[in-house]
């Protein structure tokens, strides 16, 4: 798919989708590291910095 994307052989079509895909993948994990963020403790270290 990289190649396909490099050269430019990749319709509208499939790029909204891939653009959507990512999107969704990006939503996916900053939930997921938002998650474990808070699971960790790492808010309470932030606010002994402030």
């Amino acid at each position: 798919m990289a190649d396909k994307l490099r050269a430019g052989a990749v319709d509208q079509e499939e790029a909204a989708q891939l653009v959507e895909r990512c999107a969704e993948l990006a939503a996916r994990l900053s939930g997921e590291v938002d998650a474990q963020a808070r699971r960790a403790g790492a808010s309470e270290g932030q606010e002994r910095l402030l």
